[in-house]
């Protein structure tokens, strides 16, 4: 692409956890960080899931650093705020910035064979790559560290998007595909999906580039920026879909499938609401237009 014609340059990154940015990085003042292995099919080595979601976060940091930006912005999950091995996830207390999962390194088990799978492996590098983030920004006070927290991310592709090539491809849209086509039980039952919070990936973009222009916190405060939209469990979205697609209603769990147990703790939104300042879209077209996606995925494969 000629950067003179948009403003954009695309630059390859073969490796994240070893490559070298520093051509990428001239006169670079942010770095929004929200590239990692995907965690959604099965077969990926957890070891390669592990070094691109932590390595290659440290990695970025210490380049970042090296070439003088001014803010890093990095994505994480909500699944980094839930201690007691994710058991606040599902209580009734009020879960914010200041909560951490308190998973360790030792606790996910790192090598090729690792007994944990690539969702463990996802889960503690997410965790302890934000913890690390946040030594670094300890230990430079003259970056403007981020952390963007969202919730379960669905809705719709960019529009250049490659048709994906698997159902892991769909990414977490794959969770509404299990919807439309049944969980592990067959046809009509719940997708096994434990997230109940949900955010629409739009807003989940929108709030990285209005991060950009958040001002620091006093007094050291860490900056994370928790996204959700509310809690809508399977159900719910099942009676919605429904209603506003009939003709889908056959694809809908039965009368007598049992819902999966789903995250519902009331989350602390307030420092992205008031610092970011935005509307969160409907999740009812968060849904429909990952329905979509996987719809034209499924037409594609025909």
């Amino acid at each position: 692409m000629n950067p003179n014609a948009s403003g954009l340059e695309v630059v390859e990154v073969k490796d994240l956890a070893d490559g070298d940015f520093t051509n990428a990085l001239k006169g670079v003042e942010a770095v929004i960080h929200c590239a990692a292995p995907s965690f959604a099919d099965p077969t990926t080595p957890s070891l390669v899931v592990w070094k691109g979601a932590y390595d290659g976060t440290v990695h970025l940091i210490e380049q970042s650093l090296k070439a003088g930006i001014k803010k890093f912005i990095y994505t994480g999950t909500f699944m980094n705020l839930f201690g007691d091995n994710g058991k606040s996830a599902f209580g009734a207390e009020l879960v914010g910035p200041s909560d951490w999962n308190m998973i360790k390194q030792e606790d996910v088990y790192m090598k090729d064979d690792n007994p944990a799978g690539p969702v463990m492996a996802y889960l503690g590098a997410k965790v302890l790559a934000e913890r690390k983030m946040w030594e670094f920004a300890e230990a430079n006070p003259q970056v403007d560290f981020t952390s963007v927290i969202p919730s379960g991310i669905y809705g719709p592709f960019a529009n250049n998007f490659p048709r994906p090539s698997n159902i892991p491809g769909l990414s977490t849209n794959q969770f509404i595909y299990m919807l439309l086509n049944g969980g592990p039980e067959g046809p009509n039952t719940y997708p096994p999906i434990f997230v109940g919070h949900t955010v629409d990936v739009r807003d989940v973009a929108k709030a990285h580039i209005l991060a950009l222009s958040a001002d620091p916190l006093p007094n050291k405060q860490q900056k994370r920026f928790i996204l959700s939209e509310g809690v809508h469990k399977w159900p719910e979205v099942a009676d919605m879909v429904r209603k506003e697609r009939p003709e889908l209603a056959p694809r809908m769990p039965g009368k007598d499938a049992v819902p999966p147990t789903q995250t519902e703790a009331p989350l602390d939104t307030s420092l992205a609401q008031k610092l970011l300042g935005f509307e969160y879209r409907q999740w009812q077209e968060m849904f429909l237009t990952g329905i979509d996606e996987c719809l034209k995925w499924e037409a594609s494969r025909v």
